[in-house]
């Protein structure tokens, strides 16, 4: 029985300790990313977006298999076409939407003994979309707040002990908000690409 014991408590130990032996603790993040393929649907009109730019800055603590943080980020999207199928055309814009959130995220990085540290994760937190879109017939400039979800899948490369570049894609989407003179926006999701640095405190 106590052999029995004792080779259980091994099994399961060899599998604890690459979370034993990673490192733990506070640290800080900043980075900068590249959204597209934004599209909003306001029935029965659909927004397009081009890319735009955006940035990041956080803060979070590392528990060694996963880690736990907040986040503000910004995101700043080029108005490209609206589509309208009840009057059988399009029309392209020269405005821009914005979105400030503050989230917060779950990852899970289990391979904490690499240079190469693969992650996924979970985001939600409370933003403020502002839409300024003009064209020749009207001008919309109006702004909601919502909350915010969003997927994570990246990786994390160890330059130093303290220091690691991180290469990340997130999917983002919003809940359902109204912007004053156009109605209320019941599908907003887009994509994002990011690079960023972290410094293990």
């Amino acid at each position: 029985m106590l052999k029995k014991i004792t080779g259980t408590l091994l099994f399961f130990g060899l599998f604890a300790l690459p979370s034993l032996s990673a490192e733990t603790g506070w640290y800080g993040k900043a980075g900068v990313s590249y959204s597209f393929a934004k599209t909003v649907t306001v029935e029965p009109r659909d927004y397009s977006y081009a890319g735009g730019p955006g940035a990041q800055l956080g803060m979070g603590y590392d528990y060694g298999d996963f880690s736990i943080e907040g986040e503000y980020t910004f995101s700043w999207l080029n108005n490209d076409t609206v589509e309208n199928p009840s009057i059988g055309e399009d029309f392209t814009t020269n405005g821009h939407q914005t979105l400030h959130t503050a989230m917060i995220n779950t990852l899970f990085h289990p391979m904490e003994e690499f240079d190469f540290k693969p992650y996924i994760g979970l985001g939600v937190g409370y933003g403020m979309v502002a839409w300024d879109s003009s064209n020749t017939d009207s001008g919309i400039d109006s702004d909601d707040t919502t909350f915010v979800y969003q997927v994570l899948v990246g990786t994390y490369y160890e330059i130093s002990q303290n220091v690691s570049l991180n290469f990340e894609y997130r999917y983002r989407g919003l809940t359902e908000y109204t912007i004053e003179d156009v109605g209320d926006v019941t599908s907003d999701h887009f994509n994002e690409l990011a690079l960023g640095l972290i410094y293990h405190f």
